[in-house]
């Protein structure tokens, strides 16, 4: 599962006497949580304290925790651990208590199960299902699982927000263009600190135009790893680059890159660059690159 930091989460966290609200940001309705918190007495007194959080709106009890309290009238690790299903994009909680109120949270984290998409009828549903898994991931920047088969999609997929889409391994999770609409967009962009791995991206023909480089997958700030990237072409007759993988600040590891072509440009398989200047930080690590090439420009590998 994935793990989102605390204070992303925590829109504010009050630390007042009972009554005081917990308000959590950022949720995915639907997903379950587990927050984990510290609890102080109010009061200096020693001996224990009972403390309940509730959730906004609902008679069912959060979770119950013991605060001991020590000489100085500060919590000796009272702690409270409970799990919640999401109603919403936001969650209060209200601390009811015997004189204890929050200290700080440890732990915020997204402990809902994976969600694992499958081919669907047509390339149009397919890809929305996956696009749909995305977007529903990229608050909590969690993981999404392609199965086993091959997934036809009929328009470029946006892998965004830390999200990592995951497939059952280059051989046997295979990404290509809907067979009735093969021309015209990308196989992937992959940005904001997202990752691409365990896929193959083949067969994609995009006529990119300067700026928009890539007809198989595109990185801007993200990873491709353990994939293979093949037979994806640029027919474009201007000096485009990176028919197979276009980078823009990012890395590629563990990947083959085979058998791309560009019409007239550079970097047939790989490419970082952009007018004439390196674009970014770029990574290429334990790649496979062969057979790809370019007709009338230069770097049939890379460029």
């Amino acid at each position: 599962a994935g793990v989102t930091d605390p204070y992303e989460l925590m829109m504010s966290l009050n630390w007042r006497a009972t009554g005081s609200n917990l308000v959590l940001k950022n949720l995915v309705a639907g997903n379950t949580y587990l927050v984990q918190l510290i609890l102080k007495s109010t009061d200096g007194v020693g001996g224990n304290r009972v403390s309940r959080v509730n959730q906004d709106g609902a008679s069912t009890t959060y979770g119950t925790a013991t605060a001991y309290v020590s000489g100085d009238g500060w919590s000796d690790g009272g702690t409270l651990v409970g799990v919640f299903k999401a109603k919403g994009s936001t969650e209060t909680f209200v601390l009811s208590s015997d004189k204890c109120t929050v200290l700080n949270a440890i732990q915020v984290r997204d402990v809902s199960p994976v969600e694992t998409i499958e081919p669907k009828a047509t390339a149009a549903l397919t890809r929305q299902a996956i696009q749909d898994a995305i977007d529903r991931a990229a608050p909590a920047h969690r993981q999404v699982k392609l199965s086993v088969g091959t997934f036809a999609i009929n328009n470029e997929l946006f892998v965004t927000n830390g999200v990592t889409l995951t497939g059952q391994g280059r051989d046997n999770t295979i990404i290509m263009p809907d067979s009735q609409n093969p021309k015209g967009y990308r196989g992937a962009t992959i940005n904001g600190g997202a990752k691409l791995e365990g896929v193959t991206i083949t067969g994609f023909e995009k006529d990119a135009q300067w700026g928009d480089c890539g007809s198989g997958v595109q990185v801007k700030g993200g990873t491709v790893s353990w994939c293979s990237i093949t037979y994806n072409k640029n027919p474009h007759g201007g000096s485009i680059r990176g028919a197979g993988v276009y980078i823009d600040n990012g890395s590629i590891d563990h990947t083959i890159i085979a058998f791309n072509e560009v019409n007239k440009g550079m970097g047939a398989a790989i490419s970082a660059h952009f007018s004439g200047s390196v674009a970014g930080s770029v990574l290429i690590d334990t790649c496979l690159i062969y057979g790809n090439s370019t007709e009338k420009g230069e770097g049939g590998g890379i460029g």
